[in-house]
């Protein structure tokens, strides 16, 4: 009676199975929530980028053009004491500036002007002339008084000779050279 009680439950177990409901195919919208939820993907924090400082208070102040390119000071108007040197074709300083070229005017130095990149932008920066004129205003005059505590310019001095030979009076206090021959030393004979 056990085995026919329990062939009547296998059979009854295996008939559930043959009316049961098929399994649905999968769909990727029940796949949504692991692209979300990723444990491979490493959420970085969002980094928001620095604010784009653009300087445009810069005036130039001067130029040269040296062995290895040129050479521009240029100044902030808002801190005047502080000189920013830049070379052309170097990286970005401190302050993110950067001289791009030069446009030398060579028949007016104040129409000069220098291409900066300041903050992502280019800009045009020439001479201050109001700078200019307080400088040339609050420069001291050169007087004679300066002129006379620098030491005298070397200069060689020609007197016209009247004779072919010097003097006694024309010739010089200094002790004349010695002058030395080397000789060589004797060969010794052979026999």
């Amino acid at each position: 009676m056990k085995i026919h009680q329990i062939l009547i439950t296998f059979s009854w177990v295996l008939c559930g199975q043959l009316f049961a409901d098929v399994p649905r195919s999968p769909s990727i919208n029940g796949y949504s929530a692991l692209l979300l939820r990723s444990p491979f993907i490493i959420e970085k924090p969002e980094v928001k980028a620095p604010e784009v400082v653009v300087n445009s208070s810069l005036a130039l102040r001067g130029m040269a053009a040296l062995e290895d390119g040129w050479y521009v000071v240029v100044v902030d108007r808002k801190n005047p004491t502080q000189n920013i040197i830049l070379r052309e074709g170097g990286a970005a300083n401190d302050k993110g500036l950067r001289l791009i070229r030069v446009n030398q005017n060579k028949s007016d130095y104040n129409k000069s002007t220098v291409q900066i990149m300041s903050g992502g932008r280019t800009q045009s920066v020439g001479y201050n002339p109001a700078d200019i004129k307080k400088s040339l205003a609050t420069a001291k005059p050169v007087t004679k008084t300066a002129q006379s505590t620098r030491p005298p310019i070397p200069t060689t001095q020609t007197k016209p000779s009247t004779t072919a030979t010097p003097s006694s009076s024309d010739t010089s206090s200094r002790r004349p050279r010695v002058r030395r021959t080397v000789t060589a030393p004797p060969v010794p004979k052979t026999r």
